[in-house]
């Protein structure tokens, strides 16, 4: 695997979504476009949202990383997680329903992996910054 650039863990709780939210946003400037930097945010935001609604346990996880020109992020919950199905969007006025859908138009890639507890988003960047040794 590529270079990490950040990893946590976080409680699963609204608090800890937007822990997540906040540090993701802040760990991806400068490593892309500030328009793909806003738009993987928002995918990693719904991801994690959804981590916290429908997965299971008490902690999720973020994991970034750089890669053959891309940047890959993996949210893992401990819950059981959910199969494959077809993205359908809820009917009108319908609450939520949509996250999948936004993570779809917002990232290049997406796959459901170990059951559906892990969902990794990949983004490939139009240039890569060289950016200085952050701690983290």
């Amino acid at each position: 695997m590529g270079k990490t650039i950040r990893q946590a863990s976080f409680p699963r709780t609204p608090t800890g979504a937007s822990l997540a939210r906040h540090l993701m946003a802040d760990t991806l400037r400068g490593w892309m476009s500030e328009q793909e930097r806003l738009d993987l945010v928002l995918a990693i935001g719904e991801a994690v949202s959804n981590a916290v609604h429908h997965g299971g346990g008490e902690q999720f996880a973020v994991r970034c990383w750089s890669e053959d020109g891309k940047i890959l992020v993996d949210v893992t919950d401990e819950g059981a997680g959910f199969s494959r199905r077809p993205i359908r969007l809820p009917v009108d006025g319908g609450e939520g329903g949509y996250g999948l859908s936004i993570i779809h138009k917002l990232t290049d890639e997406v796959h459901l992996l170990d059951g559906g507890r892990r969902i990794r988003l990949v983004k490939r960047l139009s240039k890569i910054r060289t950016i200085p040794n952050r701690a983290g």
